[in-house]
């Protein structure tokens, strides 16, 4: 009995260890930018048996999660600072918008099921990763996203079927949320090493990565089948001209981040739950050092070729790869010295611009710029998606939309129909309008811009609407910030030569597509704006209750005084003096008959 009672826990723990399937990959990416900046990429992702009770190294809460909510897809970011396209380039793994962004996908029946669990979602995200997430829950800054957050080839056609029969999206974004490092700590709480070891030890400075001039953080859950996978990403950008260089001339890894010890154990050591963990270094002309540990076995350089790790790519080739792979590593660091290549960027496909237009406090307007770089060529022009969603007290008038190319209007569909077989450069257009204290507004657009065109414009004009007083936020006077519009272009064409192993920091840098239909469409967030509404002087109210109250109390004192007062009172502190008078005058004449009588 006692042999087949331990045959069956054997089996039951045995398959449990079936059931988890779990796998964690740690990567990290450094990039040499302009000016002197290099930027710095933390990549994690970790893997689990959707249907798993218990986790060796998976995060349980996002297991219970992802279970509770019954979301497909997730993305939540906090970010600091603005990635600067025209001075860095492309980003490695895609910039986010200032502030806390989440977006999620539902495999819901309804949109009531869907609603019902954003709403769980952004609860439980906001209680993970200490943010005000549950602002998210409010109906007046959720949206419904049908053409971005989705996959997209590029093609012409908008699937308006495959839209709404996908799953049901939620997205919500919080420009003005303060990014801290009380939100960074429970995000890498979710690492099985933490900041301890590995690639998020490097992000143990907290004073160094908020001192970058660009943060951002996000992590993303999906549910694929019975797997579910944990993706966390982390991407500075540090100014290497305040770090001393090496004897080399390169910049470590260690101290550009502030976690130079000096002295001892210092540098990168692998995490004992990592199934792999490597090393990129992406230049142009420069060259990388690898110091302790380890050495550098191989690097992949752009023509696929390996060479060895101290030789410099060629200034006229195209970034270069060094990969290392540190998984038996004891204390690993790398240096950097940037090369001339370096000096350039890699140029998006499209530069955007937005800015607010108009004076006053009544009308404006906003004006959305979308440029090709200098000397870019596109042989049949470039398909974009434009997403712009705006709060309820921004009446949008949608028949204001004007949509130029060159300075050349073009017309503009006055429906949501799909006019891109009619040849014009609009090819769709999604408009919901916004409600007030209710919904936002939202605005999705797809253009067509043709091979001669360099500047497209994307304009509309917009109504500002009163608030209550209770509605204003303590910083009124500095003014509401307008969530940011995101620009989204078709995904980067693979380059080859870049491989190393199964690398999805890579992928996600070269935009190869890490599963079949993972094709999401590359973003180009815009710059936040600020709007300045009708505000009320928030100090009248204060004088206005302290002359009240004044007045108030005058009165009420006077009030007082006739309601207490007596008639039959008058004249008694006169009587009373006479009657003292007469007291007195009676007792003097008593002490004279006294003395008389004794005499």
């Amino acid at each position: 009995m006692l042999i087949a009672f331990l045959l069956v826990v054997l089996a039951a723990s045995v398959g449990a260890a079936r059931e988890s399937r779990e796998t964690f990959q740690e990567e990290a990416l450094v990039r040499p930018l302009p000016d002197g900046r290099i930027a710095f990429v933390a990549h994690f992702r970790q893997e689990t048996s959707l249907v798993a009770r218990h986790h060796e190294t998976f995060p349980k809460a996002i297991a219970q999660i992802a279970r509770a909510t019954g979301v497909a897809d997730a993305e939540l970011s906090f970010t600091q600072g603005r990635w600067m396209y025209r001075r860095w380039g492309r980003p490695p793994v895609g910039a986010k918008p200032i502030g806390a962004e989440l977006w999620a996908a539902f495999a819901a029946e309804s949109d009531e099921v869907a609603d019902e669990g954003w709403a769980n979602l952004t609860a439980m995200f906001g209680g993970q990763f200490c943010a005000s997430l549950s602002a998210l829950r409010d109906e007046q800054v959720v949206v419904e996203p049908a053409l971005v957050f989705r996959p997209w080839d590029g093609s012409a056609r908008v699937d308006r079927d495959g839209i709404s029969s996908d799953n049901r999206r939620r997205h919500g974004s919080l420009p003005a949320e303060a990014v801290c490092t009380e939100n960074l700590t429970p995000w890498l709480k979710l690492l099985p090493c933490r900041d301890r070891a590995g690639i998020a030890a490097l992000l143990g400075s907290r004073s160094s990565v908020f001192g970058a001039e660009y943060v951002s953080f996000t992590a993303r859950v999906r549910v694929r089948g019975d797997a579910l996978e944990l993706t966390q990403s982390a991407t500075l950008v540090v100014d290497a001209n305040k770090i001393a260089r090496e004897p080399e001339g390169g910049h470590r890894l260690t101290s550009l981040l502030g976690v130079d010890r000096g002295g001892g154990a210092n540098g990168i050591r692998a995490c004992a739950a990592a199934t792999s963990t490597a090393v990129h270094v992406q230049t142009k002309g420069g060259t990388a050092f690898a110091f302790g540990g380890r050495k550098v076995h191989t690097a992949v350089a752009d023509e696929g070729r390996r060479v060895d790790t101290a030789v410099a790519a060629d200034e006229a080739s195209r970034p270069a790869w060094l990969s290392w792979d540190v998984s038996a590593a004891e204390d690993f660091d790398v240096a950097v010295r940037p090369g001339g290549g370096d000096e350039g960027t890699v140029a998006p496909e499209l530069y955007a611009e937005r800015v607010v237009t108009g004076s006053g406090y009544h009308r404006g307007g906003i004006s959305i710029e979308l440029r090709r770089p200098e000397g870019s060529k596109s042989a049949s022009g470039t398909r974009a998606r434009l997403f712009q969603t705006l709060p309820w007290y921004v009446r949008v008038f949608i028949h204001t939309l004007a949509v130029e190319m060159d300075g050349v209007p073009v017309p503009v569909p006055t429906s949501g129909a799909d006019v891109g077989a009619n040849g014009g450069a609009v090819e769709a257009l999604r408009w919901v309008p916004g409600v007030d204290r209710r919904r936002p507004s939202t605005m999705e657009l797809q253009v067509l811009m043709p091979a001669s065109a360099s500047v497209a414009r994307v304009s509309f004009k917009f109504e500002k609407a009163f608030l209550r007083i209770s509605e204003f936020p303590p910083d009124a006077n500095r003014g509401f910030d307008l969530p940011a519009a995101l620009l989204s272009l078709p995904p980067v064409s693979p380059r080859d030569g870049h491989e190393f192993g199964e690398s999805r920091l890579l992928d996600l840098v070269e935009g190869v597509a890490s599963e079949v239909g993972d094709t999401h469409s590359e973003g180009v967030y815009m710059q936040g704006a600020l709007l300045t509404l009708p505000t009320p002087d928030f100090s009248m109210p204060f004088n206005v209750t302290t002359m009240v109250c004044t007045l108030m109390s005058l009165l009420a004192g006077a009030l007082l005084t006739t309601l207490t007062r007596r008639p039959g009172w008058e004249g008694f502190g006169k009587l009373k003096a006479e009657q003292r008078k007469r007291l007195k005058s009676l007792e003097k004449e008593a002490r004279k008959a006294r003395a008389g009588k004794s005499e």
